[in-house]
């Protein structure tokens, strides 16, 4: 099973290269990182939140057919930033994006469960790095089962191994939440998650 590392990694701003080109990453509030991975948008934190002239300088490329940039190369560089800044790690050939995402989006739909939980905890959401609010919903969610198996069948599918695409689309915000409900159903498949939507202020 992958781990989730104690501190995390990096924080930001942070420096990425991406094919060859440096990159710079700037400050975001842990509610808007946790925010992102909970709704799979990968692509809110590279292209999305870099500095203009960056952001423009990559839509240039990748609207030219002789650039070798790809939208893959912006997810996984995305997708890596993210997984370091949740503590999630890659283990076993799996990549720590997909379990920080599929915690988080499970978080996202039953905040008010999450919530007060960590009331009861004296822990206030959100309020320190994102590898802390995403830890403490892993320890939530690992409190929340009952049976030992079940706990098993749970990190199994939480830190299953993801897919990395082969080719990478551009999202609407359907798909976004669209994708985040999938996600949500696949760390809890079973349970129907009763017509849950994804609110975009749910971490404000």
């Amino acid at each position: 099973m992958a781990e989730l590392w104690p501190g995390g990694p990096i924080s930001l701003p942070h420096q990425v290269t991406l094919d060859g080109v440096s990159c710079t990453i700037p400050e975001l509030d842990t509610a808007t990182v946790v925010g992102v991975l909970a709704r799979g948008a990968w692509w809110e934190i590279v292209p999305n939140a870099l500095p203009d002239d960056e952001r423009t300088e990559i839509a240039r490329r990748l609207d030219d057919d002789h650039d070798p940039l790809e939208f893959e190369h912006l997810w996984l560089v995305a997708t890596t930033v993210l997984a370091r800044l949740s503590g999630a790690t890659a283990h076993g050939g799996s990549h720590g994006w997909h379990s920080a995402q599929r915690i988080a989006a499970t978080m996202a739909a039953s905040w008010i469960d999450y919530v007060s939980w960590c009331a009861t905890k004296g822990f206030t959401p959100l309020s320190g790095p994102v590898w802390q609010t995403i830890g403490s919903g892993l320890a939530c969610l690992r409190e929340s089962q009952q049976e030992e198996t079940d706990l098993t069948q749970l990190e199994a599918k939480l830190f299953a191994p993801g897919p990395q695409p082969s080719s990478v689309p551009r999202h609407t915000p359907e798909e976004e939440a669209r994708a985040a409900l999938a996600a949500l159903d696949e760390t809890l498949p079973g349970e129907d998650p009763g017509g849950v939507t994804l609110d975009g202020g749910w971490a404000s």
